[in-house]
């Protein structure tokens, strides 16, 4: 079947903080995500983003096949390393202008996906994180992209000494290359449908024949 590529906008993202935690970002005009801070013996995120995509532009009953995080990178990211993203399974909705470390890092973010970059990430280009699974095209189907977002996080293979400037840093949705979420869908056959009417009726020339049906699709 046809396949058909849609890009579903940013509606809105921030980043939080671990060093400022209480403090809202926004408005920014560049995100950032990842780097790691050194307590005792324990790692911390320095960085992570959060996104929303309006999912009401994708035309219904289609099968998905591909969906990328396409971000632009304001900052090269050398050497081996992986993006994580999560489909962000949140008790709450949050929101662009209230977010922030202290009252995101405590709720259920979900699994992990992983996307490893062997020789790392340029600076002004595109970069396209294929987050195809079954979560996140889930959430795209049900909504959840729109009202509970996407977290992202940016790490090296090897942690490197603390504190680190290994952050990712891309534009946002308030800049002049805003944050989308690419998918590929497909046009699905439908099932055979389900005669609803007329069933077990006698209709002559002289009335209003109408037949109705039941779509199906799986």
């Amino acid at each position: 079947m046809a396949q058909h590529t849609i890009d579903l906008p940013c509606i809105a993202d921030t980043y939080c903080s671990y060093e400022n935690p209480n403090t809202n970002y926004g408005n920014a005009t560049v995100l950032r995500a990842g780097g790691y801070l050194l307590e005792g013996t324990l790692y911390y995120e320095r960085y992570f983003a959060l996104f929303k995509f309006d999912t009401s532009l994708l035309p219904p009953r289609k099968k998905i096949n591909y969906v990328g995080l396409r971000l632009y990178s304001v900052k090269a990211m050398p050497g081996a390393a992986y993006a994580q993203v999560a489909y962000s399974d949140y008790a709450n909705t949050w929101d662009e202008l209230t977010a922030n470390y202290n009252n995101i890092n405590s709720q259920d973010i979900g699994s992990f996906y992983a996307v490893y970059y062997t020789n790392g990430i340029p600076s002004n280009a595109w970069v396209e994180v294929d987050v195809t699974q079954s979560t996140i095209i889930s959430a795209i189907l049900n909504g959840n992209i729109s009202t509970k977002g996407m977290y992202m996080y940016w790490r090296n293979v090897t942690p490197p000494n603390p504190p680190s400037s290994d952050y990712w840093e891309v534009h946002s949705r308030e800049n002049i290359n805003p944050p989308v979420l690419r998918v590929i869908y497909e046009d699905v056959p439908p099932d055979k449908p389900t005669l609803i009417s007329p069933i077990g009726e006698y209709k002559d020339s002289n009335s209003i024949i109408r037949f109705e049906w039941q779509y199906n699709s799986s």
